[in-house]
């Protein structure tokens, strides 16, 4: 009888990990309160650092730091935010795939990524 019992009860644990409504396993990479497509502009930092987004996406700075700062593309005719006054935000749409490297002109240490998938 016990036997069974556990062996009902290990089934049932299975399956409820495998369950939909379990929660998503992957990790998020986007801070609380931001959707995927954002990157937070906070301690000197963007936040994510590297985003993974598709042809078509627009990806949204938003500076929340009390100090200005900027998005620059480091490609050639990229884009750039001009200066993000604290609480600004800047959107920009990718057209095309490849790996877009970006820079905060003010502190060129701040650095980041997007890579744009098809």
């Amino acid at each position: 009888m016990y036997r069974l019992f556990a062996l009902i009860l290990a089934a049932i644990l299975a399956l409820a990990a495998c369950s939909p409504s379990g929660g998503d396993p992957t990790p998020s990479t986007s801070p609380p309160g931001f959707g995927p497509l954002d990157v937070v502009i906070d301690n000197f930092e963007f936040t994510p650092a590297s985003l993974d987004v598709k042809v078509g996406d627009t990806v949204t700075w938003t500076n929340n730091q009390d100090t200005t700062h900027t998005v620059d593309s480091s490609v050639d005719g990229g884009w750039s935010s001009g200066v993000l006054e604290p609480g600004d935000t800047f959107s920009f749409t990718f057209t095309e795939a490849g790996s877009f490297p970006y820079h905060c002109s003010i502190h060129p240490a701040m650095i980041g990524d997007i890579q744009v998938a098809p």
